[in-house]
């Protein structure tokens, strides 16, 4: 048996198509094999796997196969987080122990996957990161850089509901799903509006509850076909608007989320001003939560919207070091920024240049929830040396902030 799986956002894996072959059949898995000892040369792999006695005796170091949509760019955690991505990944029934991460999962002397996590509360299942992802990755970082993954440009709802479908003029033999939202950064790129059936992308068929077909009872949500392209590509779409067929073509991009996905290799953005710490709103601040059930509402609930300027950052306290100055302000915390001195906050960097630029009077901070911070910006000057000091902090903002 081979059964494809869908593991949406909240981490829960569903199934979504079961096949039921006889001892000997051949099943076409679309899986590539990595060849070993080769200095990234990648070969596609004879795509059957014969199946005798319920096990896969070709292609596979695996009694069975189970393809899934695994989310997050650099793939991350099986718990959910840093997760606004979602790829491939391939479930085998081999144990994958802590420390077993990134190495190569190997069948017949060569490298089928690499191996990247395992199910802590069950026996004998780990996941495999698929050689059609690292064969991306492998083509992406040829000109030095890393560029990543694409996404799907636009937020879409599924097509199942006849009514639905007739309103939007579309014939019987149709299949698609409608476009909700297209973020406007993206619209020179993606030339979608709302209101758009997206039928086709790169000649494959979706289906009204945006999957596509494989063939042989074998599906896959539909995103794949972005995220197999390199960024800024062209990717040919076929659509319908106002009840007439189109093909348009549009650029593969990534999708401009309001909180970043997981930031690698860098350190935290932060600005201190009379004890008071902020920072960007971002998976990695997230994270800081044992569970991403316990992040509070007020920030959970900005993942996967869309930013409106190309620099715009969410902006929150993350704490308040105590001081004379914040007193009455120490519980502060996790609380998003609204405005500063009746100023709407869009960046860490336009909040830290409002801060330094005023010589005299009350800062006033007003946050998401309505309360308000006050404090004389000349005590606020002579508090944060002194908190700093108290500390041991070196530096009142982060380097990026001072290019």
């Amino acid at each position: 048996m081979i059964q494809f799986l869908h593991r949406p956002a909240c981490g829960i894996i569903r199934p979504a198509a079961v096949i039921q072959v006889r001892k000997g059949t051949e099943v076409r898995i679309g899986i590539c094999l990595f060849q070993h000892g080769g200095k990234g040369f990648l070969l596609q792999a004879h795509q059957g796997s014969v199946i005798r006695n319920g096990k896969i005796r070709r292609n596979i170091q695996s009694r069975k196969v189970l393809l899934h949509k695994m989310q997050a760019e650099r793939i991350h955690r099986a718990d959910g987080r840093a997760l606004q991505k979602q790829l491939l990944a391939a479930q085998v029934d081999a144990a994958i122990n802590p420390g077993n991460s990134g190495g190569p999962a190997m069948h017949g002397g060569k490298v089928v996957g690499i191996a990247f996590q395992g199910a802590s509360s069950a026996q004998n299942i780990g996941y495999i990161i698929p050689c059609s992802v690292l064969k991306h990755f492998l083509e992406d970082i040829a000109d030095g850089r890393l560029d990543g993954f694409p996404d799907v440009p636009f937020r879409s709802e599924s097509l199942e509901n006849p009514d639905l479908r007739r309103s939007l003029k579309m014939k019987e033999e149709m299949s698609g799903v409608l476009v909700t939202e297209l973020p406007e950064l993206l619209k020179k790129e993606v030339p979608l509006q709302p209101g758009d059936v997206v039928l086709k992308v790169n000649g494959r068929k979706i289906a009204n509850d945006g999957t596509i077909d494989l063939g042989r009872g074998k599906v896959l949500f539909s995103g794949c076909l972005f995220w197999e392209r390199q960024l800024g590509t062209v990717l040919p779409i076929t659509i319908l608007r106002d009840g007439a067929e189109k093909s348009i073509e549009t650029k593969t991009v990534k999708f401009p989320f309001r909180v970043p996905n997981q930031l690698y290799d860098r350190n935290p953005s932060y600005y201190l001003a009379g004890g008071i710490v902020f920072t960007p709103l971002t998976i990695n601040y997230m994270s800081t939560w044992k569970n991403f059930d316990q992040v509070p509402d007020d920030l959970a609930v900005n993942l996967g919207k869309s930013r409106n300027l190309p620099d715009e950052e969410i902006v929150v306290i993350s704490m308040v070091l105590a001081d004379e100055v914040n007193l009455g302000y120490q519980r502060v915390g996790a609380d998003i920024v609204s405005t500063v001195n009746g100023v709407k906050i869009t960046s860490l960097r336009q909040l830290a240049a409002l801060i330094d630029s005023q010589k005299e009077g009350f800062l006033e901070i007003v946050l998401q929830n309505g309360m308000r911070l006050v404090m004389d910006i000349a005590r606020v000057r002579e508090a944060t040396p002194r908190v700093m000091h108290r500390y041991r902090i070196p530096n009142d903002r982060s380097s990026d902030l001072k290019l």
